[in-house]
C-alpha cells in the first residue's frame, strides 16, 4: 500500500512540474509579443530565460519521477 502512495506523490509532483513550466513558457511568449509589438528589447531579454526555465521545468517533470518529501513511516503497527 505504501508504494502506491509514494508512486501517486510522484505522479502528482511531477504534474506540478509540468503545469509550473507551462506557465513559465507562457509567460516568455507573452513577453515576447510585447517585445514585438513594443519593441523593448529588456522583454525580450528576460523573456529567453523565462522560456528556457520554462522548457526545463516541463522537461523534469516529464522524465524526473522521484519523491522530493513524503509521509514519514512510523514503523509497523501493532
Amino acid at each position: 500500500m505504501e508504494q502506491v502512495n509514494d508512486g501517486l506523490l510522484a505522479l502528482l509532483q511531477d504534474i506540478k512540474q509540468m503545469i509550473f513550466g507551462c506557465g513559465l513558457l507562457l509567460l516568455g511568449g507573452i513577453l515576447t509579443v510585447i517585445f514585438l509589438l513594443f519593441e523593448r528589447i529588456f522583454l525580450w531579454i528576460v523573456s529567453i530565460p523565462v522560456m528556457v526555465s520554462g522548457c526545463l521545468y516541463i522537461w523534469t517533470g516529464w522524465n524526473a519521477h522521484e519523491i522530493v518529501s513524503g509521509p514519514k513511516s512510523q514503523g509497523p503497527n501493532p
